[in-house]
């Protein structure tokens, strides 16, 4: 199995949700932080697009990982099907599917997930809102909150998109300008004048980003 493509191969016509198949993908920029020597490529969802959230799951653990933690294609893939099976139990993957992932359900797999991940790779992770960071701006500004509580190379957050643009990603690092993704589909960065918080009105602005579904994962 290449655990850098875990998808389904499916027609054009069966992809779900249809209401995401019009939807734009935000433009790449080619300059921004430098990523470590040693970096995992994230899983792709490819067709799979509701999924995202169980994807993104995966993808935040795998960029916390060092060489040194030998951890080889089978782990990641029975990580993954871990996910997928307790998804499945938990709301049903038919569901998923037709609805995408919602936030209760990425909050509800997170414990359970990392149980399963901490005994295989020898290290703890913890999880944090963006007010357990103890950044006091994460209500009117979480972009400027995800800055500082991913200013060191341990942690990765898990963050839900809205608007123009519906889709759970992985954000490594926030800079003044841009913020810049571990993403299942493909993403590269995002400028952050193009993000609104949730309490404003989107104004033009192509994504939506809320604090309450964020959590930020590190490594301990």
């Amino acid at each position: 199995m290449n655990t850098d493509t875990l998808t389904k191969p499916e027609h054009r016509e069966e992809r779900r949700p249809k209401a995401s198949q019009g939807q734009a993908k935000p433009k790449r920029m080619r300059w921004g932080p430098k990523p470590s020597q040693y970096r995992l490529k994230p899983f792709q969802q490819g067709h799979l697009d509701p999924l995202c959230g169980e994807y993104a799951i995966v993808n935040a653990l795998r960029l916390l990982t060092r060489p040194n933690d030998g951890l080889d294609k089978l782990f990641w893939e029975d990580l993954f099907g871990y996910v997928m099976s307790r998804a499945d139990r938990l709301f049903g993957i038919r569901r998923i599917l037709d609805d995408g992932t919602p936030p209760w359900l990425n909050k509800a797999l997170l414990p359970m997930v990392l149980k399963r991940f901490e005994a295989g790779a020898g290290f703890s992770v913890e999880t944090l809102t963006l007010s357990q960071v103890g950044e006091s701006n994460h209500k009117t500004d979480p972009m400027a909150a995800l800055q500082a509580a991913l200013a060191d190379r341990r942690a990765a957050a898990l963050v839900l998109l809205g608007g123009g643009y519906h889709h759970w990603t992985v954000v490594r690092a926030v800079t003044p300008r841009a913020v810049w993704l571990f993403d299942s589909d493909g993403l590269k960065s995002l400028l952050r004048s193009d993000i609104a918080p949730s309490y404003l009105r989107q104004e033009g602005r192509r994504f939506v980003v809320s604090q309450r579904p964020i959590r930020v994962l590190r490594r301990l």
